[in-house]
């Protein structure tokens, strides 16, 4: 198309955006009504029907969902009592896929920056619960959490007390496994609380107890997968995703009903113009993103036949209105300079980087070989509160919603009707393999379950 009649669908696109009605009854029903929706229950269930409904309405078309098997988890109150040198309890949060037991023990606190430095307090942290702060200040680029509470379980410590890296935030909640629960328990608490235990364990010898009971339990799940634009055989094939699951305590509006709303806006615009695509948009809504990307796992293994079609993934998680202004490129230089190309004529003010980053859902297209991008806050402006209490409905503002779907709605457009072939020719097996190896980064990826 030309640059013109672009520029005239562009402002359709906005207007159509920036005056839609359903994103605030959306996110009430979904945030308000349903709740939190982790993997498996019964309430995701419910906001698959809502989500799938409204992409119909915005004008999907081959909605369905996909029932995949999950490792879920039933939650359950937990406990962190302090019993030397004084009396307390903590509010506290069990992390997802950790042992449920009840264990007492001296509280360390341990600055785990990797295995070398757990080695060289081993004696303080076998038969000791550590304290450690949790992802906020992550201590090294390729030790997340999940990792470092497996290790400092193999030092035989008897359980982990993370706290909130972020001032004046409550407890977070993470998962710690994909397919099998960590040996010890492990909860988490805020971020005034986690400084108070560090504040003790320099002055005395903290003595602490923790008693949980969530469990892991073997259930299935859905993802949401719909399609806009023509559906031939061998058509080239762009996946817009955002996953809908969240964690057991919080309604998840922000990580990651944002990226989900704004993926609907998305279809809402382009649906009319569809019979200008030369290349299909396939959505996708994965689950179990929380718990490790296990939606969006299964999904590339079960179409594994369809992969090679697939020319780029784009993913919404987690958007603020610093993402409307960024994007991350996964291994694709040549897909980053379209992109920026691409960015500036529709006018936006876009930074577009190159980066290795695993943390949702376009790792295993990218793990297959298919260049992958998301929306990226480059400000670090991203509110605080994710996987707590506060990522509610009332911290989402509809406007975050139309400031992110208009700019990649138009991004899409141009990708969607391009003639030119995209630079996005997949990868190897070896190559992708080479390139896990240069970010250091296997051992990671084996815990996913991914390679």
């Amino acid at each position: 198309m030309k640059e013109s009649e672009l520029d005239r669908i562009d402002r359709q696109i906005c207007g159509s955006v920036w005056t839609s009605p359903h994103i605030t009854r959306l996110r009430d029903e979904i945030c308000c009504d349903i709740g939190p929706r982790p993997t498996g229950s019964k309430s995701y269930r419910e906001a698959v029907r809502v989500v799938a409904a409204a992409l119909r309405r915005a004008g999907a078309t081959k909605v369905d969902a996909e029932t995949i098997p999950v490792f879920g988890w039933d939650h359950a109150p937990s406990q962190l009592r302090l019993t030397s040198p004084r009396r307390r309890v903590y509010e506290s949060v069990q992390h997802v896929h950790t042992t449920s037991t009840d264990v007492s023990g001296p509280l360390v606190n341990v600055p785990v920056v990797s295995e070398r430095e757990l080695d060289l307090h081993a004696r303080r942290i076998d038969g000791a619960i550590v304290l450690a702060s949790g992802p906020g200040f992550e201590p090294a680029k390729h030790y997340p959490l999940s990792l470092r509470v497996r290790d400092i379980a193999k030092r035989g410590a008897v359980g982990v007390v993370t706290y909130n890296a972020q001032p004046a935030m409550g407890p977070s909640q993470h998962h710690l496994g994909v397919v099998d629960d960590v040996s010890i328990p492990a909860v988490g608490v805020s971020n005034d609380d986690g400084l108070e235990l560090v504040e003790l364990t320099r002055n005395s010898k903290p003595k602490v107890r923790i008693n949980v009971s969530g469990r892991s339990r073997k259930t299935k799940c859905l993802n949401l997968v719909g399609e806009v634009g023509p559906s031939r055989r061998g058509d080239e094939v762009i996946v817009l995703n955002a996953h809908l699951d969240c964690l057991p305590i919080t309604p998840g509006a922000l990580d990651n009903l944002s990226g989900v709303l704004t993926l609907i806006e998305i279809v809402r615009a382009l649906a009319p113009h569809r019979s200008k695509f030369r290349r299909r948009l396939r959505l996708l809504i994965p689950t179990g993103e929380e718990y490790g990307l296990v939606g969006s796992a299964y999904y590339v293994k079960q179409h594994r036949d369809e992969l090679d079609d697939i020319c780029f993934d784009f993913s919404l998680d987690t958007l603020c209105p610093g993402t409307a202004r960024g994007i991350a490129v996964m291994w694709a230089p040549a897909m980053r300079d379209m992109i920026e190309r691409t960015m500036r004529r529709t006018g936006r003010h876009c930074k577009v980087q190159n980066l290795y980053c695993a943390g949702s859902d376009y790792l295993p297209f990218m793990l297959s070989g298919i260049a992958a991008a998301r929306a990226a806050d480059w400000g670090n402006s991203l509110p605080r509160w994710c996987h707590t209490t506060m990522d509610n409905a009332h911290n989402l503002p509809a406007e975050w919603i139309q400031l992110n779907a208009m700019p990649f709605a138009q991004l899409l457009l141009r990708l969607l009707t391009e003639p030119r072939p995209l630079p996005t020719k997949r990868k190897s097996r070896d190559q992708v393999a080479a390139l896990i190896a240069a970010e250091d980064d296997e051992r990671y990826m084996k815990f996913l379950n991914l390679w």
